[in-house]
């Protein structure tokens, strides 16, 4: 399970891509000897493919997102540390 991160984009994202992880292990339980047609498997050995690439696209995505929220907390503790100091200048002066 994800971690719930401050970044809500990145909280959907990984919700998302459980999702499709569960409905990739669903589709691998069903089994295709079961009375079922080639053409029922085929079906779902083709969704299972497109379930799996749309699962790798949001994994990509999430990457990304992780990265973006990492680079803007960074950005963020310069700016605090910079007010931070300016702070203590400006009261040194004072």
């Amino acid at each position: 399970m994800c971690k719930r991160s401050s970044s809500v984009v990145t909280y959907i994202l990984c919700c998302c891509v459980q999702s499709k992880e569960k409905l990739i292990a669903s589709l691998k339980e069903n089994p295709s000897s079961s009375g079922k047609s080639v053409s029922d498997s085929a079906a779902l050995v083709s969704e299972l493919e497109s379930v799996r690439q749309e699962r790798d696209i949001m994994q990509d995505e999430l990457r990304s997102s992780q990265h973006t929220v990492d680079s803007v907390r960074s950005e963020l503790a310069v700016c605090n540390t910079n007010y931070c100091l300016d702070i203590t200048v400006i009261n040194s002066v004072m």
